[in-house]
């Protein structure tokens, strides 16, 4: 049996491109209307007025942060990830973010240096 902890959001890449209209730069989101492509059809709201979906530049900095940190947490067990995309960091209710998917993981030991094995 494995537990592991709900992530609400789902992995950071589905998040980030099902919620892409939703981006708040500057304080502002630029929110789009049924024609796509259309400059006429944008229209623009305050990011106090939008739903929890939308994020910002600062939760951008925040989860390259936390996934920095992750990582950093990783290297000082001598781990190797292997597989590291934002299909593979998974968010929380809370937008924190988890590391997941150690499927290419690899355990470093003596020699701190990787070589690739494979030709992949």
């Amino acid at each position: 049996m494995l537990a592991i902890e709900y992530c609400a959001n789902g992995d950071l890449l589905s998040y980030m491109q099902k919620n892409k209209a939703l981006f708040c730069k500057d304080g502002v989101s630029a929110l789009t209307s049924s024609a796509p492509n259309s400059s006429a059809s944008l229209s623009y709201q305050n990011v106090d007025d939008l739903e929890e979906a939308s994020f910002s530049a600062s939760d951008l900095i925040s989860w390259a942060y936390q996934i920095s940190l992750g990582m950093a947490f990783l290297e000082s067990k001598k781990v190797l990830h292997g597989d590291l995309a934002a299909r593979n960091v998974l968010l929380d209710e809370q937008k924190s973010v988890k590391i997941c998917d150690f499927g290419l993981s690899r355990q470093l030991t003596d020699n701190n240096n990787y070589t690739k094995q494979t030709t992949v």
